[in-house]
């Protein structure tokens, strides 16, 4: 199960403007970001926060979401299997949206 996040399926929270004005110029340009704290502390609200952000900035963008916690990844196991998930993923848009 993968999840693609439109505007309308993003959870609301505390805006965090500091942070994702700080990450905003990177967007688009290529380059891996990471972002790490605590457990519980609001990396997942920042997450959405730049996903509203990106799809406010282009709307047709598609968004492939996998959450570690979620069942369905449990065997997704280092970048290799990501990437093959990746990879099946987009054919799989391809073929759909070819077809």
């Amino acid at each position: 199960m993968s999840i693609l996040f439109d505007k309308s399926s993003l959870p609301i929270s505390i805006p965090r403007p500091t942070y994702i004005e700080r990450v905003s110029p990177f967007i688009g340009k290529g380059l891996i970001k990471v972002l790490t704290g605590q457990r519980r502390v609001g990396e997942s609200h920042i997450l959405y926060q730049l996903m509203d952000e990106i799809i406010r900035r282009e709307a047709r963008t598609e968004i492939l979401y996998v959450n570690k916690e979620f069942h369905e990844f449990h065997d997704l196991r280092d970048g290799d299997e990501l990437y093959e998930y990746v990879s099946a993923y987009r054919s799989r848009r391809t073929a759909f949206t070819s077809a």
